[in-house]
């Protein structure tokens, strides 16, 4: 059984991809009132990879761009520091959850879970960091799968999301949503977004927040995206999912076909 201790996740992860370290460097000074337009000019400007995701999503028909922009300050002057904040997660998540699946898994989560979020008119400041944990939160199982990747698959072929983490925590010692944010904070990743992930688990408990709640229903919505709609508003409709959305006050928007395809159309933008 391979029981990990903290230091022995922390040397597994030591051997994965690493974390972008401008883009962590720019969500620390975008988190500071202060920080200039200039200064966050010439931190994209060491990072082309980040640089590069700040183009495509400026230039993309998802933000309404009518016109390609040329320069860094057009860039930024575009996109915005809360976006460009987003930007500089989503790299440094990408940069980390080097596995085609388990990443379109996390974007499609993020987005639906953003989505829920400004439909119940969450302001934009929990709304970023419901999409920061939502694409984050699956760090720990892309080390499990890239390490243990038979104990991994077996089990996830377990149905209940609960009863998978509570396998994972029997086998590992940790369950994998535990690992990412035992992590994340070690990557220096914004404390608010590592205590979303860290209470992520507890979703179904009394210690759920509303930004776990969204997150969910995004996950519930990634995992039944291609079955019909009737199937997931019997998913949406138990007793656990339908407790946990009334003790946080969460509106359920309308679930229909279009809504769907609308987050897939998103998610495919950024995978």
């Amino acid at each position: 059984m391979p029981r990990l201790t903290k230091n022995e996740i922390f040397e597994l992860a030591s051997r994965l991809p690493a974390v972008s370290t401008a883009a962590t460097q720019l969500i620390s000074i975008i988190e500071d009132p202060k920080t200039s337009r200039n200064q966050i000019v010439e931190l994209l400007k060491v990072d082309e990879i980040l640089l590069a995701e700040c183009f495509k999503q400026a230039n993309s028909a998802a933000i309404g761009a009518f016109k390609k922009f040329a320069t860094i300050h057009e860039i930024v002057d575009t996109l915005g520091f809360s976006h460009i904040k987003r930007v500089a997660l989503f790299t440094a998540a990408k940069s980390v959850i080097d596995d085609p699946k388990i990443w379109y898994e996390s974007v499609f989560t993020a987005v639906a879970a953003d989505h829920l979020a400004r439909k119940n008119r969450f302001d934009y400041h929990l709304c970023d960091a419901v999409y920061m944990a939502a694409l984050f939160q699956n760090y720990g199982a892309f080390l499990l799968s890239y390490f243990y990747p038979k104990i991994y698959r077996d089990l996830n072929k377990l149905v209940d999301y609960e009863d998978r983490l509570a396998a994972q925590e029997k086998e590992f010692g940790y369950n994998s949503l535990e690992m990412s944010a035992l992590l994340l904070k070690d990557f220096k990743i914004p404390e608010y977004v590592v205590d979303i992930v860290a209470n992520q688990h507890n979703v179904y408990t009394e210690k759920a927040r509303k930004e776990n709640v969204f997150i969910e229903v995004g996950r519930i919505l990634q995992e039944m995206k291609d079955k019909p709609v009737t199937d997931i508003h019997k998913t949406l409709e138990t007793e656990s999912v339908k407790e946990s959305m009334m003790k946080s006050g969460i509106e359920m928007v309308s679930i229909d076909q279009d809504m769907l395809s609308l987050l897939k159309e998103h998610t495919s933008q950024y995978v």
